[in-house]
């Protein structure tokens, strides 16, 4: 079997000093002495390597994120997860789906329930297999912990264990994500810093199990990048097993395996993705097929999400009032929109793709169409967004915008929180006895989510045309000017092409776009000498 080229892009002495090339480095650094030293010793031997100091801003990140959440690990439910913004998935869904009781999910549940009566029942999850057994996981290890924990706090409730088990693990899957994402961000490993200093993690990091999925593909295009296709396929099709998201990679990879013609790479990862996924799928479908099938179900019925596009169209000519709105659109007729709305961006990306004048790096198509399924997806939920991270750090690490768009993510998720506190105070004083006196309301309306949901819509789409920007202009790719080609690109790094659309506007872009700055040209322009 031949050697494996080596990866270009490994050198330390390579590496781009943000506090020489940003402003935004440059002005961190300040903080702790100044720029980078002409004369400072690059290499292995320093204890501060990028991945200890992106590993120290990890763990800094997930402290906050875990004192953010701390009220709802230790203290009742009693209307503060919303007021202190510390509600989480992970907490109720292990109780009401009766893993607390002993049911092993998707065994236990009865296979004689009809889909619309399946509700909270015992066994019953409603996330891909793989999420189902984490949480079943974390449940089981959890004894332990809890003790330890109600020793030092006795009034801690009786699921603090289990959440505490569960932060872990998932603090474990973000240090896998800051991981792979500044080993294949190439000479700028620094970029990573995006991820591990983000303020949606402080948010986001445990209020789903979304983590989990981040870092199977964190992890695939890592895979990727150094050319391991069977691999990084079967790490896909377990990402997939855990949410459904990871598998749009493939989709990348298929564009630019068409412009490249590297089929049989494509090949293999799309033959491991398929291993990966029915080796944890196809033993539940056989064992418990019905329990299997909830989560399909489950968003083949579900209606527009309240942060999404479409409800925010719906709400906007109906006069329905604010917490007894019905969605004008069913289930099926919307269903069939999203598939085409989806499609037809699909079809732009790929449009884009074939018609550069220089083929795309793999970080910016699985940006571009993951970006375009959450912005025409039903359902969007708050976590949701934290998928982008990894994927706009690499495809375009712009601090600026990247922390405006996290910003306008965070006052997304503190709406949400006091629109759902006003709800449940709406419903109780609906419930409430004749002549017992309202509890005042107080929250938010729906305007204020579907306002921040449109700005936050506006920053992706933003990110999403610079993207596209620096596609058909690469001398305006940040990432390209400092002297790679695609240091996620795996086979396709450097490769050459075999088809392309030959557009007009596509061939006039070609001739006004210079090409990319040689090696060792770009590691003087983009690294000049601190003054």
């Amino acid at each position: 079997m031949p050697a494996r080229r080596p990866y270009p892009y490994d050198d330390p002495a390579d590496r781009v000093i943000p506090s020489w090339t940003s402003s935004v480095g440059r002005a961190a650094a300040r903080a702790i002495g100044g720029p980078w030293g002409r004369h400072a010793r690059v290499g292995r031997q320093r204890f501060w390597t990028p991945t200890r100091v992106l590993f120290a801003l990890a763990v800094l990140t997930l402290t906050l994120a875990w004192i953010k959440e701390r009220p709802c690990a230790l203290g009742e439910w009693d209307g503060s997860q919303y007021t202190h913004m510390c509600y989480s998935d992970t907490i109720p869904l292990v109780g009401l789906e009766g893993i607390t009781d002993g049911a092993v999910p998707y065994f236990s549940m009865d296979p004689s329930l009809a889909p619309q009566d399946v509700g909270y029942s015992f066994g019953r999850v409603e996330y891909p297999v793989l999420s189902g057994f984490f949480m079943w996981f974390a449940h089981a290890v959890s004894a332990p912990v809890q003790s330890v924990i109600e020793v030092v706090t006795p009034d801690a409730m009786s699921w603090a264990g289990y959440f505490a088990v569960t932060c872990l693990l998932l603090a474990l899957c973000y240090f896998a994500v800051v991981y792979f994402t500044a080993r294949t961000a190439g000479r700028r490993v620094w970029d990573a810093a995006l991820v591990a200093a983000a303020p949606i993690v402080v948010v986001h990091a445990f209020t789903n199990w979304d983590l989990f999925a981040m870092a199977f593909l964190a992890a695939a295009m890592f895979a990727w990048s150094r050319e391991r296709p069977v691999l990084c396929g079967i790490l896909l099709g377990l990402g997939t097993a855990a949410k459904l998201y990871p598998v749009l990679m493939l989709g990348a990879l298929l564009v630019l395996a068409l412009r490249s013609g590297k089929w049989r790479s494509f090949g293999g990862a799309v033959g491991g993705a398929v291993a990966g996924w029915a080796a944890v799928n196809v033993p539940v479908m056989i064992g418990a097929y019905a329990g299997w099938r909830v989560f399909l179900d489950l968003n083949a019925e579900r209606t527009a999400d309240q942060s999404t596009l479409w409800e925010i169209g719906e709400r906007a000519v109906s006069s329905a009032t604010q917490f007894e709105f019905e969605n004008l659109i069913e289930a099926d007729t919307l269903n069939t929109w999203v598939f085409i709305a989806m499609a037809l961006c699909c079809v732009g990306i790929a449009v884009v793709a074939l018609a550069a004048p220089q083929r795309p790096r793999v970080a910016q198509l699985v940006f571009l169409i993951v970006a375009a399924f959450l912005l025409t997806n039903k359902v969007w939920s708050a976590q949701y967004s934290i998928w982008l991270l990894p994927l706009i750090a690499l495809a375009l690490p712009r601090w600026r915008l990247i922390i405006g768009w996290q910003l306008a993510e965070a006052m997304v998720w503190i709406c949400t929180m006091l629109w759902f506190h006003q709800r449940d105070i709406y419903y109780a004083n609906q419930a409430r006895p004749e002549g017992e006196e309202a509890v005042l309301s107080s929250g938010v309306d729906y305007q204020w989510i579907a306002l921040f949901v449109l700005i936050r819509s506006g920053f992706v789409i933003a990110m999403a045309v610079l993207v596209i920007r620096d596609i058909w202009y690469p001398s305006q790719d940040r990432v390209r000017r400092v002297g790679q080609d695609d240091p996620s690109g795996g086979v396709f790094d450097g490769a050459d092409d075999r088809f392309t659309l030959r557009l007009r506007s596509a061939r006039r872009s070609s001739r006004a776009t210079s090409d990319p700055v040689p090696h060792d040209d770009a590691s003087a322009a983009a690294q000049p000498s601190p003054k």
